[in-house]
């Protein structure tokens, strides 16, 4: 998404509150456009505009990718074709998973889906970001970004979410490890851990 009359870059990275941050600035920010996903159509400004990013604990963030693959319907995706996608990849093998199943599933690749399956940093890694916006800390992080772009505090839409427990309660031992191996380089290059 990008915007010329506040010269800002975002960088929508799957599951990690970027619908929220799009339908929000869309209230603020008349000339808003957004792409999705794709990032290199904006990589002419990467030099002259702020770019920012949000990103999510692995953990949590394999959480939010199970329970998004199995609904019938989401923001983006339906399983009868009602939405401007249609059936997300995956839905069909993931609604009859577990949660053990699925992070196996990951880790031997019967996921195909790329939203799920890229990491984070390989979304971003043509830019350099001047703003990471922690899913932790969504509210604030996006208030600060907005000071930074001289944007006053935009209401805050919780779109395109998913309903679930804390992400911890889903994980044994043998899954933690097995999504730090399949996210290492995420959980390295953006100091994240397993919160007990």
């Amino acid at each position: 998404m990008i915007s010329q009359a506040f010269k800002f870059i975002y960088l929508h990275i799957p599951k990690t509150g970027g619908t929220s941050i799009w339908k929000s600035l869309e209230l603020i920010v008349p000339d808003l456009t957004y792409v999705g996903h794709g990032t290199d159509k904006w990589l002419p400004y990467k030099n002259s505009h702020f770019v920012f990013t949000s990103i999510r604990n692995p953990w949590d963030l394999t959480v939010s990718n199970y329970f998004y693959l199995r609904k019938d319907k989401t923001f983006w995706n339906s399983s009868d074709g009602s939405t401007q996608y249609g059936p997300r990849p995956d839905h069909s093998l993931v609604k009859n998973l577990s949660f053990n199943e699925f992070v196996h599933a990951l880790a031997e690749g019967r996921i195909t889906d790329k939203h799920v399956t890229t990491s984070q940093h390989k979304w971003v890694n043509k830019f350099n970001i001047d703003y990471f916006i922690r899913f932790e800390n969504f509210t604030s992080d996006l208030r600060a970004v907005c000071k930074k772009i001289s944007l006053p505090s935009p209401s805050i839409l919780k779109l395109n979410s998913t309903d679930h427990a804390p992400y911890q309660e889903y994980y044994t031992p043998e899954l933690v490890e097995l999504v730090g191996e399949f996210y290492k380089r995420d959980i390295e290059l953006f100091s994240y851990e397993f919160k007990r």
